[in-house]
């Protein structure tokens, strides 16, 4: 046999790694086996295997004792640090099913962020510290397989259609076609005269975009009213100073312009016939059987949180 012990070989059995580390520390095979209730002769096979598999004569054999030859005193020490390493990442492994922890990566509309996200993730750090955030805050669309995020949280009236993708919904949250008195001073029945109003939108990103509002009436079903708006963004703070400014019309999350319904600072433009769609607000991700624990463990908080429709 060679001494080189670096010689290509198929791949080792950890259980071959660790008779070779434990004859080594036992000093003999007989310590060995009396150690590990393995017989004799089954440990002096496995060695012999080892060997072979190697390439290299790893111990000197005489009667009554062992020793080390110079491949296998160079390699033993890395023996017994691979096995080291094995057993660690096994007790990680292990932890890991009782104590959830590891990084998850999302992405997040700044507005929903700060609205409702941000409380929520706040509240699951506290309760889990070994989990670990990076959290996109951006209002652009992303791709989660390209950028490498576990998953998404969007909002949208109809979620787009994504067969790679599962989408777990959260809950509903009801919007509302507004304006300030100053602009309508009471509601529309004839959706018509809303073109006849300036407006205000949720930007999509696009240069061009054809912008409709989708509304249900309680008999005639759903209708569509284009408008053109002369103000677009994804910041929804700045549609709502610019709707009680008076600078157009706006579909608002209810939840955000409660305390302005209250004070008679905006109305809803519709009467009460008229309904609007809800946005959904949901997660994206890859097919849930490559879904790491702790992400499902915070999505399941989300929902959890996230029952009753805003």
């Amino acid at each position: 046999m060679s001494d080189n012990p670096f010689t290509t070989a198929p791949m080792l059995d950890l259980n071959d790694l660790f008779l070779f580390a434990q004859v080594v520390k036992c000093g003999g095979f007989n310590a060995t086996s009396r150690q590990t209730n393995i017989p004799k002769a089954t440990i002096s096979r496995r060695i012999a295997k080892l060997e072979q598999q190697l390439g290299v004569k790893l111990l000197h054999r005489t009667t009554h004792s062992i020793k080390l030859t110079n491949a296998g005193a160079l390699y033993y020490p890395h023996c017994v640090d691979f096995l080291e390493q094995a057993l660690a990442t096994q007790k990680a492994m292990q932890q890991s099913q009782y104590e959830p922890c590891g990084t998850i990566r999302f992405s997040c509309p700044v507005e929903i962020l700060e609205l409702w996200i941000n409380p929520l993730l706040v509240q699951f750090m506290q309760q889990y510290p070994k989990i670990h955030f990076d959290v996109w805050g951006i209002n652009r669309y992303v791709d989660i397989i390209e950028e490498n995020c576990d998953f998404a949280i969007r909002a949208r009236s109809y979620p787009l259609p994504d067969q790679s993708m599962i989408m777990r919904k959260f809950c509903s949250a009801k919007l509302m076609l507004v304006s300030s008195p100053k602009l309508i001073s009471k509601p529309l029945s004839d959706i018509s005269l809303l073109q006849d109003y300036p407006s205000c939108s949720n930007s999509n990103g696009a240069k061009t975009f054809n912008y409709q509002w989708k509304l249900k009436h309680h008999t005639l079903g759903w209708q569509t009213v284009n408008y053109q708006p002369k103000l677009t963004s994804k910041n929804i703070d700045l549609l709502k100073q610019a709707v009680l400014a008076g600078l157009g019309i706006a579909m608002l999350p209810q939840i955000v312009i409660q305390e302005e319904l209250k004070k008679g600072l905006l109305i809803n433009v519709l009467s009460d016939e008229w309904d609007t769609e809800d946005d959904v607000l949901h997660a994206i991700y890859p097919d849930k059987q490559t879904i790491l624990p702790a992400v499902k463990l915070f999505l399941d908080y989300l929902s959890e949180h996230f029952q009753y429709d805003l």
